[in-house]
């Protein structure tokens, strides 16, 4: 919770200082409205390892690792493009996407193995997962359309 209010707080002053100075530099309004969407745009990608659209009978591991990684690039490349914005949420994200990855991994598999087997732990992960995307969205103020957890 102290790791969202600071998030707020960092994004609340970055707004700050930069209306306050003018300059052709693209505004952090300009940033922030440009990271969203490119946030919205890997939310589909997640929904379906962590989302409404997550079913651990029909999703395998081997399926949800690749759809995190593809999904975790494009949110750093998305950060990388957001200037200081990128850098106040980058941890948070970064730390969450580290999180759920570290709960795929350690699921023994043959590849073909689906989530089933491990539904608790990565319920659980991806709720936690989730849960982070969602409330650093909020802290962005980036409206997304209304998404509910699996289970």
């Amino acid at each position: 919770m102290k790791r969202h209010i600071a998030l707020g707080t960092a994004v609340a002053a970055l707004l700050a200082v930069t209306t306050a100075c003018g300059s052709d530099e693209p505004s952090t309004a300009d940033e922030v409205s440009q990271l969203c969407d490119d946030l919205r745009a890997v939310q589909s990608s997640l929904d379906e390892i962590s989302g409404a659209s997550f079913d651990p009978a029909t999703t395998t591991k081997d399926g949800a690792e690749e759809t995190l990684t593809n999904a975790q690039s494009d949110v750093q490349s998305a950060l990388d493009d957001a200037g200081d914005v990128g850098e106040s949420v980058r941890s948070t994200l970064s730390d969450a996407f580290d999180t759920f990855k570290a709960t795929l991994e350690a699921i023994p598999s043959d590849g073909d193995t689906t989530l089933a087997e491990a539904a608790a732990e990565v319920a659980a992960a991806g709720a936690e997962f989730r849960s982070t995307w969602e409330s650093t969205l909020a802290e962005l103020n980036c409206d997304t359309p209304a998404t509910t957890e699996a289970g």
